[in-house]
């Protein structure tokens, strides 16, 4: 058995430049065929889906964490967060809290927001402690996160530790 999944392991071919590019351009067709908007489904999360169960799923998520990250690009990269973050359990927790974190790390406030609904939907439990120490400068923001951090101590039974500054 442990030959047979090593063979498997070698015959894999990593996600390519092309495949990439593919991804990309179908995602940007999806977002400018019909706008994401909140509580709806949209092509882009089958899209995202269907990558995520090709066997070069590590590849696939640094794609995705590149799109989803591209600031020069930030209605797209949002966007194509939100739908990754629409995801159930994409990658390991820790892949997530990356993320995440990541997200809240790009100077753009709807790259942040996205960030902050894929925590709110994931709803692991360490996402709260890394809303908590973000320090976001956009008010309406900074009220989101707060209202994340509550609904995330609740779920998980956590005490309240404070509002992020």
């Amino acid at each position: 058995m442990r030959v047979l999944r090593e063979r498997k392991m070698k015959t894999q071919h990593p996600y390519t430049a092309p495949e990439r590019a593919w991804l990309s351009y179908r995602l940007r067709a999806a977002f400018e065929a019909e706008p994401l908007e909140s509580g709806m489904d949209h092509p882009a999360e089958e899209i995202i889906a269907e990558a995520l169960r090709r066997p070069e799923n590590r590849d696939v998520l640094e794609c995705l964490e590149n799109l989803s990250l591209d600031a020069k690009h930030p209605g797209f990269a949002a966007s194509v967060l939100r739908c990754v973050g629409r995801q159930r359990n994409p990658a390991g927790s820790s892949w997530r809290a990356g993320l995440v974190r990541a997200g809240l790390e790009v100077d753009d406030a709807q790259i942040r927001d996205a960030a902050v609904q894929a925590a709110e939907s994931w709803g692991d439990r360490g996402l709260a402690e890394i809303l908590r120490s973000h320090r976001e400068t956009e008010p309406w923001l900074r009220r989101y996160i707060m209202d994340v951090i509550s609904d995330l101590e609740e779920r998980h039974g956590l005490e309240k530790a404070g509002k992020p500054s």
